[in-house]
């Protein structure tokens, strides 16, 4: 803040209660959540001499459905 009034900017910190009471009513999501989820898909047999590929792990308590 200071390096801008150096610069010969107008800066204040005073914030008009309105502008709290508008971002009161756009309240932004909390902590960290992935915006994309890995989901590992199976793929057909591989051809001759690809290498052997092991599947990825379940997580727990998720078995196959049969």
């Amino acid at each position: 803040m200071q390096a801008a009034r150096q610069l010969g900017l107008k800066v204040s910190t005073d914030m008009p209660l309105m502008v709290y009471g508008l971002m009161e009513l756009y309240p932004q999501g909390g902590g960290i959540r992935p915006s994309v989820w890995y989901v590992p898909l199976r793929r057909g047999t591989p051809g001759p001499g690809a290498p052997q590929q092991t599947p990825a792990p379940r997580p727990e308590g998720n078995s196959p459905a049969s």
